[in-house]
């Protein structure tokens, strides 16, 4: 049995190398059609022949704005009895890549089944591999001139042989697609969507509503997505939770009323029972609401349905993007009834299964603020300090500067690393740099109301960090305040004194930022006063 493996490409040295490797110890042969490469695309390929040694061929292939011509043009040089025919910016995972010959051995001899679905997942490559959605394929078929592809974009196999029935074989295979990466999904819709709007027969009313969509054009993308759904559920296609999705999204873009989209949401439920993403719109609604009884069944429902196999291969999905949504949602629920153990651990798998979504660690962290330790253990699990520094100062920009700050923050200079520190002198250099900060803008024409505003609320927290007895080493700079603010500080380390007026809206205006900078015991000191 001979397998041929088939790409069409342009412009893709980047991907080749990925590609080869994951094809060379399965296919007997490799077919390239190069549809227009500028790029080192061909040099590359024949650069890999020679080092594997491998039966590879490239053709050239004349773009005319039709995938399925160029793709049917590999498929008439290639000579073997199967075909795995993946994009360039799509691999088999390294397990799977030895199953499939044997697999293919064994359904051989079954004439009708004609090819292999396997599971394609959307990954963004520049999200650190975050899985975007899954959705059923067939990747690898018979090769038969009755088998070809249809359509001029968004293409798709048609048998159109007479023989009996035929079927597909449904597989635990399993395909990366990095084409969802942020930095070429942009290039591609763009190209997707100008080749379909010129020429609208070359596409159903998805991928009609799909272009106008991202045309901005919601009132047509509308009208086709209407057609689409009815027409989905009649096949029960596997586009067709897809096509909800998009549809809802489509109704927020027109501000439509929330009991329409309620409706539409309904709708999607009725003909897709329980489907996991659904239920994770109706779960947003629950948590924004608190309502814990409502949420936990939710998630209780959609963490059943997502073990659902069946229902995971049927439809286009975006179930293992939202799983750790669902596990943050159930520490939240923990959280609320003061199970703070359990919604530790709900957060730890939310964070286990994608670490970079900023709340599931600024959870994590707020749990564990009396225990830094176990904290920092946490962090230096999942993060390097290096690689992930941009990330952890974008969580840590919303955290108390405490100790914890101060090791993942290295930024020396800065008046936050200065106040984590915690040490009087420290804490005096902090002061003066605020106060040098808040001079600039004052020593400004026309200077922006709001920014003294700020610069005065940072240099006033800063005093919070500094007790009476080292408040002398910056008297200075603590009487470029306002006397309310001075008030407030003065009060907050214990000074009795008269209220003065403004001094409730000093305290308020610095309540928000003393609520997220300062640690655990000045922040309930500060909150303590309640003016």
């Amino acid at each position: 049995m001979k397998i041929s493996a088939c790409l069409i490409i342009k412009n893709e040295e980047k991907n080749l190398p990925s590609y080869i490797d994951g094809v060379k110890d399965i296919a007997d042969e490799i077919i390239v059609a190069d549809t227009g490469s500028t790029d080192n695309s061909v040099k590359i390929l024949e650069s890999l022949k020679r080092k594997f040694k491998l039966n590879l061929t490239v053709y050239n292939f004349k773009w005319i704005n039709d995938f399925s011509a160029a793709k049917n043009f590999a498929l008439s040089k290639a000579t073997g009895d199967w075909i795995i025919f993946c994009d360039a910016d799509e691999y088999f995972i390294e397990n799977d890549r030895k199953k499939i010959r044997p697999l293919l051995k064994k359904i051989d001899p079954e004439k009708s089944i004609m090819g292999v679905i396997i599971s394609l997942l959307n990954v963004d490559a520049n999200n650190h591999n975050m899985i975007v959605s899954t959705n059923p394929q067939i990747k690898i078929f018979r090769n038969l001139k009755e088998l070809r592809f249809k359509r001029a974009i968004h293409e798709y196999l048609e048998y159109t042989g007479d023989e009996g029935p035929i079927s597909f074989f449904e597989s635990d295979l399993t395909v990366f697609h990095t084409g969802y990466s942020s930095d070429v999904i942009k290039a591609k819709t763009e190209r997707n969507k100008k080749i379909i709007l010129e020429s609208k027969d070359m596409a159903d009313d998805f991928y009609l509503a799909v272009a106008y969509y991202e045309n901005n054009d919601f009132i047509k993308a509308e009208e086709h997505l209407k057609k689409s759904v009815e027409d989905m559920k009649k096949k029960n296609a596997s586009f067709l939770v897809e096509a909800y999705l998009l549809y809802i999204n489509t109704l927020k873009k027109l501000n439509r009323p929330h009991s329409e989209i309620e409706s539409l949401i309904d709708d999607g439920l009725k003909a897709v029972p329980n489907h996991p993403d659904f239920l994770t719109l109706r779960l947003t609604d629950s948590l924004m609401e608190a309502n814990v009884e409502k949420t936990e069944e939710l998630c209780s429902i959609i963490l059943e349905k997502a073990k659902d196999e069946t229902l995971r291969r049927k439809y286009l999905n975006k179930i293992d993007f939202e799983l750790p949504y669902v596990h943050y949602a159930l520490g939240i629920c923990h959280q609320i009834r003061n199970q703070n153990d359990v919604a530790l651990n709900e957060f730890l798998t939310a964070l286990k299964s994608y670490r970079y979504r900023d709340y599931f660690l600024k959870n994590v962290l707020s749990l564990l603020e009396d225990d830094e330790k176990k904290a920092e253990k946490i962090l230096r699990k999942y993060y390097d300090e290096k690689t992930d520094a941009e990330f952890l100062a974008k969580v840590f920009a919303d955290r108390p500067r405490d100790n914890l700050y101060k090791t993942f923050c290295k930024d020396k200079n800065s008046i936050d690393y200065m106040l984590a520190c915690q040490n009087p002198d420290e804490t005096v250099k902090a002061i003066k740099k605020a106060a040098t900060e808040l001079t600039k803008p004052q020593q400004r024409e026309n200077a922006d109301e709001n920014e003294i505003k700020e610069k005065i609320n940072t240099l006033a927290l800063c005093f919070l960090f500094l007790d009476l007895n080292d408040m002398l080493k910056a008297q200075n700079e603590l009487k470029m305040l306002p006397h309310p603010y001075i008030s407030v500080i003065l009060r907050f380390w214990g000074e009795v004194m008269p209220t003065m007026e403004g001094e409730k809206e000093a305290y308020n205006a610095l309540k928000t930022k003393a609520n997220v900078y300062l640690p655990k015991n000045l922040r309930e000191k500060y909150l303590e006063l309640n003016l």
